[in-house]
């Protein structure tokens, strides 16, 4: 055991601002940017002009996709229907899964509540809509606006207690800059249920000038499932209650994923929705009193999921899409409703999107809108393009009221070649005909990394050219954040409303990682859509310390610190040109030394360039050390203007070592001292320590994968985590050989929770401000616990072994006094499993703590003073084959990660991860294999280096 000495700790990336940085659209420029009209296309290396090796590693990394392990499953296993599924709260409705216990959530709390962090303040366009410090999840946003009238509803966990009403709302009365938190609609009798899946809508009666707002939820009463609708007449401040849809109701059948749609013209209301009886319908129904009766339902027989009414508004035509299988199907009715044409298909072909990381669901649902001036119908939806690519964003559109449809075009960033992109939403602003599309995206983040933005771009030809895709939100977020097993995360879908210049989107993400109050919220951001907002990014922070201990890669009071800022280019929009940045900073006693640089031009998708002139930035004496520092970069160029928010940490952090554990104590298969393992759920299957598989002989510890449903928990010692603990460090290393299915879908898996004072258990990835790398896989979810214990949850899963064991390591904030275990967890199903299962060892736990030692120099002066020397110094042989050594130097004990990279952009493997080396020469060997233990193929591959003081790279040839 090491001793409890407080060393100074290295971390992965301190010059870094912890995350990808992604920008927030401006909403004024000086003059208006015309768009190229370009469809993103592929970047190809072999087009990029001659550059430094530093800018090609560069631009290698930001094409990383994600590296899979192979598919491994049983050939007797029932594979999973993934057309049509029930919703999450849909589920929860049916008691497929257990109710969420309002009360868990509130058990949480011992003291005063996290206000959620908005990184620009009041400058910030991302407006929380509901009470900062509402405890669990909103999430699955709708908007609807009517003048300075605004409502958003959102499944809402407050709605969980002795009666149930989901379905949150939150209004404002001018125009979105204010907000209040209305609660939840309110009940018939109090026996009857309101189980979410919102949808709201407005309509203007054009004779009164009556304004009314129009709120559909799941229903459930006296054991029959149904829809019902609430209506407000007061700008979403108070609602009717629910209005029972009785063309839904059934005893037997179950109502799901319903949408909402109204005639501008007539105020009929359509509501459409996903019948679940003895065969799967869609069915329609609509209402001319605001939801007091309702026609008898149409039904379709193809069945499918998310669909979605939508009238023209100067015409009697009524359209419905949905996705049934690989294709979007439109019917159509030129009577307002009262008949309806035959099932027809707007695009075939289509691939389930497969599941972005962080985020429990995914799907292909369409959004459609209708241009009232030209009657043309759009439908967007998202569908996978060939792998390593997740899915994409693609747009169709018909002249002729459904007739034909033009041949999909995918509108995202860069089509087939970046990560995933999900749940968009389509909106015509109905007197300039331009068409405005949102989505989530995953382009922020590298590998398994559960990043997360919303995307927005738009056309004004009627779909012909798109603008370059840019992010709505001020920064991009963890999907991972608050979830739950079977919870809806951030649900299934975003909306938004175009309105004039303007561009209303509400959506949900997640906030600063924290186990008190950490889960989804809603927000919306009002947008000028006109200037474009320029598709630029941060990739990386670094900076010189100068002044009060130099240089020891820390800020610190009574410092300046240069700041080396790397952007990037993510959509392949042409050549940014004219970049310019300002900088500048929301924190107290930090004072801009100089504020402005340029930026060399950016070449298309994946460029990078770095401020040319310095960025200096001074801290004061009295600045209380430990505290983070707020930045903005607001950058102007050719495409417009981009403002980009980061954060920076002051102080040097100190490591106490709390626990460390290699299991080579004991004899297999005995559990070292403190150490146990107990059955969750089905058939006890324990943890044992084992020879087999062990980066440090003789021992590591295992659970079988077993041909049984079983859910079983490792169990750490207590931690006692010191009170001024500012992140608890977690290292250990794992392998694992677990049946999974496809997709990044896994029938077995395994992954960590956190339990906090014997009392609160939570996902490790639910608030883990560092996760690297994130869970590859993800719990198929299927109808009961019974099939997978473990639900929906990323975890991992596959067979690794052939590449041993390799290191995870996470840091949690916020648990400063807190008794601490962790508990990992394996679920397997009821089917075969694999021969093997899943080895953790090394595990190592420490307390960091920020602090500032005692300045080494009286006076801070701003000097160029060197970096200390850290490179590498030789790949020897190279050309090499089958083996070669990288070598490097250090000036310090420092920790190293180490990567090998394709020419494609593709992680191929780790050597180490934040191994430490000594100070002086030191080497790496890679034996040409992937992490799969394969040999890879001969050509060029880029061997990475990085450390604290920053990150080398050097070519490595493997020649067969």
């Amino acid at each position: 055991m090491r001793s409890n000495k407080r060393i100074p700790f290295v971390r992965n990336t301190n010059h870094g601002p912890g995350e990808p940085r992604r920008n927030k659209a401006s909403r004024r420029r000086p003059e208006r940017h015309t768009s190229s009209g370009c469809r993103p296309s592929s970047p190809a290396l072999s087009n990029v002009p001659a550059m430094s090796l530093s800018a090609l590693t560069v631009l290698v990394l930001l094409l990383v996709v994600s590296l899979m392990p192979a598919d491994t499953f049983s050939s007797d296993k029932k594979i999973p229907s993934q057309e049509p599924q029930i919703s999450p709260m849909g589920a929860i409705a049916r008691g497929d899964v257990p109710r969420p216990d309002y009360q868990d959530y509130l058990k949480k709390f011992n003291g005063p509540l996290r206000v959620p962090f908005t990184p620009l303040g009041l400058q910030g366009d991302d407006r929380l809509v509901h009470d900062p410090t509402a405890a669990g999840f909103q999430s699955e946003n709708t908007i609807a606006v009517n003048g300075s009238d605004v409502v958003v509803g959102f499944n809402d966990i407050r709605g969980f207690g002795a009666t149930v009403s989901v379905s949150g709302y939150a209004y404002s009365s001018d125009g979105g800059m204010t907000w209040t938190d209305g609660g939840q609609l309110p009940l018939l009798t109090g026996a009857d249920q309101v189980y979410g899946d919102p949808d709201v809508k407005t309509w203007t009666d054009p004779v009164s000038s009556d304004v009314y707002f129009f709120y559909s939820s799941l229903y459930f009463f006296s054991s029959r499932s149904s829809l019902c609708l609430h209506v407000s007449t007061d700008g979403g401040a108070t609602w009717s209650t629910p209005r029972e849809v009785t063309s839904a109701t059934s005893l037997t059948d179950f109502c799901d994923k319903e949408f909402m749609g109204v005639d501008p013209e007539t105020g009929r209301i359509f509501i459409s929705w996903t019948n679940f009886g003895a065969t799967t319908t869609m069915r329609v129904t609509y209402s001319d009193d605001f939801g007091l009766t309702w026609s008898p339902a149409q039904v379709f027989n193809i069945s499918g999921q998310g669909s979605i009414p939508r009238a023209d508004p100067n015409s009697n035509r009524v359209y419905i899409a949905w996705r049934s299988s690989g294709a979007i199907k439109f019917v159509r009715s030129s009577d307002n409703g009262a008949t309806w044409s035959g099932v027809m298909n707007a695009a075939t072909g289509n691939v389930d999107p497969e599941s972005p990381y962080g985020s429990d669901r995914i799907h292909g649902f369409p959004s459609m809108d209708v241009d009232g001036a030209t009657g043309n119908v759009y439908i967007v939806y998202a569908s996978r393009n060939l792998p390593p690519d997740f899915s994409d964003i693609y747009f169709v559109m018909s002249t002729d009221t459904g007739a034909t449809w033009s041949a999909p075009a995918a509108i995202n960033s860069n089509p087939g070649n970046d990560r995933a992109q999900f749940f968009p939403w389509v909106s015509v602003e109905q007197n300039t005909g331009r068409v405005d599309v949102i989505w989530y995206d995953q382009i922020s983040g590298t590998g398994t990394s559960d990043l997360t933005d919303v995307f927005h771009t738009h056309s004004f030809d009627q779909g012909a050219t798109w603008a370059c895709p840019a992010p709505l939100t001020d920064k991009p977020f963890h999907a991972e954040y608050g979830n739950d097993t079977s919870q809806p995360n951030i649900g299934d879908y975003i909306q938004c409303v175009s309105i004039d210049d303007f561009l209303y989107a509400s959506f949900a993400k997640t906030d600063e990682p924290s186990h008190l109050t950490y889960a989804p919220d809603s927000y919306v951001d009002i947008s000028e859509v006109v200037p474009d907002a320029a598709p630029i990014g941060i990739m990386d922070v670094g900076f010189d310390d100068k002044g009060c201990n130099v240089p020891n890669g820390w800020l610190e009071p009574r410092e300046f610190a240069e700041l080396n800022i790397t952007i990037n280019s993510f959509t392949d929009c042409g050549t940014i040109t004219g970049i310019h940045g300002t900088l500048s900073t929301t924190t107290a006693l930090v004072d801009i030394k100089d504020g402005s640089a340029d930026f060399a031009d950016l070449l298309g998708a994946g460029a990078t360039s770095i401020n040319v002139d310095s960025l200096i930035v001074w801290i004061d004496s009295t600045f209380s050390c430990g505290d983070p520092i707020d930045f903005v970069l607001n950058l102007t160029s050719s495409a417009g203007e981009a403002i980009i928010p980061f954060r920076l940490w002051t102080g040097v952090e100190y490591a106490t070592l709390l626990l460390e554990e290699n299991f080579d104590t004991v004899t297999a298969p005995t559990l070292p001292a403190g150490w146990a393992w107990t059955p969750v759920s089905g058939t006890a299957n324990p943890w044992v320590t084992s020879t087999t598989f062990s980066s440090t002989p003789p021992n590591a510890v295992f659970c079988a994968d077993i041909s049984s449903w079983s859910n079983n928990r490792l169990v750490s010692p207590v931690i006692n985590v010191p009170a001024d603990c500012d992140l608890l460090d977690v290292v250990f290393q794992v392998t694992h050989n677990l049946e999974n299915y496809n997709d990044r879908r896994a029938w077995d898996g395994a992954l960590l929770k956190v339990n906090i004072g014997g009392s609160q258990t939570e996902l490790a990835g639910a608030f883990a401000s560092l996760f690297d790398p994130f869970y590859p896989w993800q719990h198929l979810r299927m109808s009961g616990t019974g099939s997978n214990p473990l639900q929906d949850l990323a975890c991992w899963s596959g067979d690794v072994t052939a590449g041993g064991l390799y290191d995870v390591h996470l840091q949690f904030p916020g648990l400063g006094g807190e008794q601490v275990k962790l508990f990992w967890e394996l679920g397997t199903d009821n089917a075969v499993g694999t021969s093997s299962g899943m080895f953790v060892d090394d595990i190592v736990v420490t307390s960091i703590t920020r602090a500032c030692p005692t300045c080494s120099t009286g006076t801070a002066v701003v000097t160029e003073l060197p970096r200390a020397p850290f490179q590498i110094t030789a790949i020897v042989p190279n050309p090499f084959n089958p083996e070669t050594t990288i070598r490097f130097t250090l000036p310090e004990r420092l920790a190293v990660t180490g990567e090998v990279w394709s020419v494609s952009g593709e992680r191929i493997r780790v050597l180490a991860r934040d191994r430490y080396f000594d100070a002086g020469v030191n080497d790496l060997r890679w034996n040409g294999k992937n992490d799969q233990g394969e040999t890879v193929a001969s050509g060029v591959y880029f061997v990475r280096l990085k450390t604290r003081l920053g990150a080398q790279t050097a070519r490595a040839v493997l020649l067969k």
